[in-house]
């Protein structure tokens, strides 16, 4: 039976391409997402900066994310725009996000 659920977050791996040394080192973390309604995406994805403004929509979390000096990186606005600052980062998140939604749409 699907339980359907208005509000709804889930943790979802996020696969980031690092530019090392002329190739790419994937790297992962976790990201807690949530659902937000389709007329809310569809409003997001309309305007400009979409990468930026989809994050900050459905980023709720995330675990496995250390700074530089390889402290646990804490989830917080101050963090968040870090983070939103790399774009392969953000772009990486984006992914995973919409991929986590594409799955969902191909079961049903």
């Amino acid at each position: 039976m699907f339980k359907f659920c208005v509000s709804h977050t889930y943790d979802w791996p996020v696969e980031v391409k690092v530019p090392y040394g002329g190739q790419y080192k994937t790297e992962t973390f976790t990201a807690r997402f949530k659902v937000i309604p389709q007329e809310r995406w569809d409003a997001l994805v309309a305007g400009q900066n979409v990468d930026a403004a989809v994050v900050k929509d459905v980023l709720v979390g995330w675990a496995d994310i250390a700074d530089e000096q390889g402290q646990p990186l804490p989830f917080d606005g101050s963090s968040l725009e870090q983070v939103l600052g790399v774009p392969y980062v953000r772009t990486a998140l984006v992914q995973a996000y919409m991929a986590s939604l594409a799955g969902a749409r191909e079961k049903n």
